[in-house]
């Protein structure tokens, strides 16, 4: 995982150890960054289930360092895949049978939102912005 300083132009790794990298979102904080981890879809023939379909934590440090690295969740279905925050900091992810939503502190599945006729799953997703879009969830689906 990498940070460019758009001040400095510094482009630096503040994080690495992952199979396959994929989404990433702050919390409405912004003291947590969130990754997910994609690796056992290999793309080589089915999924491996020994490689991660993780979602990971880490404390945002000074702005700049990423520190306390921890697991979140594990997916039941697919990998997680896109994935965003709401205002309240609850997770989404998009993931083989839907989105998952899941509590950023425990990784207690809260629910999931299954997209009836889309066999490809929900990789990625995200909220609108305003008082009128805030709270909707736009979701990609794959066919």
């Amino acid at each position: 995982l990498w940070r460019l300083d758009p001040a400095t132009g510094e482009l630096a790794v503040v994080a690495d150890g992952f199979a396959k990298p994929n989404g990433v979102c702050f919390s409405p904080d912004q003291r947590t960054l969130y990754v997910t981890d994609t690796g056992s879809e290999t793309g080589a023939g089915p999924a491996d289930p020994q490689l991660p379909r993780s979602v990971y934590a880490f404390d945002v440090l000074n702005d700049r360092r990423l520190a306390n690295r921890r697991l979140v969740y594990v997916a039941d279905r697919g990998v997680p895949d896109g994935i965003k925050a709401d205002a309240l900091g609850r997770l989404y992810a998009g993931c083989a049978d839907g989105v998952h939503v899941f509590c950023p502190d425990t990784g207690r599945l809260l629910g999931k939102i299954h997209i009836i006729g889309c066999d490809g799953g929900a990789p990625n997703l995200c909220f609108g912005i305003g008082p009128t879009h805030q709270s909707t969830l736009f979701i990609l689906a794959e066919t």
